[in-house]
């Protein structure tokens, strides 16, 4: 039998930092996860941007959770020697008269100080209908980095177990929760989109959206900075450009398609201003676990108390989870087991 403290459910970007917030509390961890190459974090650009939308909407929170965010990955980059966090700034191409109305509305508040402007007819060669306003406080995190660094560190240390959960086999008991082998004092499900299926938790709405990315090699010298008018193109780190994103309710699956690549293609020349010479290397698809009350879900079951789930943070994850988990991880109410022997 292995002891631990919470068994954690999925994987993703959500499990893996939530996870290693907890052992870095002193908590015992052991993660299950199905393997699936195909998951919406291992395909996710990472974006990082606290003030999105065509209304340029920025979270009474963003503050604490873009410091959050970079004293998380800052520790990881210094504990295991990887780059994780990639600044570049933003530039958001207006599209029409009503989008930079709302830009220099946004301007004339100072709660947006520091993320926006200004609001110029171009920027670095790069102009928008309306105008081109530089965003700060952006960039991207490697999120394939992210979750083979910390998969490798809980495979090292056995704590990662590659299968399929059955949520058949789970007991819940008073004193803790036993499943195949493993008896912990909580289980928190951190299982993207599979999460709609999680049957202790069929009453939370979730409204999952797949997305589709391009990964591209493009002749010639771009701006240093992530090109955005709803469709965005951003250079990375090893010399490539990611575009994205495609945005389609359904069909909720992996499956690449010839529409979202050509709707993406098309957008090249409307974010650069002309045609350039690239290649496509890669076309790839997942699920974003977004949430219809457009906020995460962050909270313990209502009647079983040792069971919670912690999903629905969809395509803002790199800036909302490491905030989340701290907040999450250090809940007053969390159950604790009545004892929890060592690792057996």
């Amino acid at each position: 039998m292995t002891h631990c403290d919470t068994l954690i459910i999925g994987q993703g970007l959500a499990g893996s930092i939530l996870a290693y917030t907890l052992e870095r509390l002193g908590q015992r961890v052991v993660i299950v996860d199905d393997g699936l190459r195909s998951s919406a974090s291992k395909v996710a650009a990472g974006l990082i941007n606290p003030v999105t939308g065509q209304r340029f909407v920025k979270a009474p929170d963003s503050d604490a959770q873009l410091a959050a965010a970079g004293a998380f990955y800052g520790h990881l980059a210094q504990r295991f020697g990887v780059t994780l966090f990639h600044p570049l700034p933003m530039l958001r191409l207006l599209r029409d008269e009503r989008e930079a109305q709302r830009c220099r509305k946004r301007l004339e508040d100072p709660a947006y100080g520091g993320y926006l402007g200004p609001l110029t007819d171009a920027a670095e060669g790069i102009r928008g209908a309306h105008g081109v306003c530089r965003q700060h406080h952006t960039g991207y995190l490697d999120t394939g980095m992210l979750l083979a660094t910390l998969g490798r560190h809980f495979r090292q240390q056995g704590r990662l177990i590659t299968g399929r959960f059955a949520y058949a086999a789970l007991r819940l008991g008073e004193a803790g929760v036993e499943w195949e082998g493993i008896r912990a004092a909580r289980v928190v499900f951190c299982e993207g989109y599979k999460g709609m299926e999680n049957p202790f938790f069929p009453h939370l709405a979730f409204q999952p959206s797949k997305g589709e990315i391009l990964s591209l090699e493009i002749e010639g010298r771009l701006p240093w900075a992530i090109l955005n008018d709803g469709q965005w193109l951003m250079p990375r780190h090893d010399g490539g450009y990611r575009l994205g994103a495609s945005y389609h309710r359904e069909p909720l699956d992996e499956t690449l398609t010839d529409s979202a690549r050509s709707a993406l293609l098309d957008a090249l020349p409307r974010l650069l201003g002309y045609t350039p010479e690239f290649t496509l290397t890669n076309q790839a698809a997942g699920v974003r676990p977004n949430t219809r009350p457009k906020t995460p879900f962050a909270e313990w079951h209502p009647r079983h108390p040792r069971l919670a789930i912690f999903n629905g943070f969809g395509s803002r994850g790199s800036l909302l989870i490491p905030w989340h988990a701290r907040r999450f991880a250090m809940n007053p109410g969390l159950p604790v087991a009545a004892s929890c022997p060592a690792t057996g």
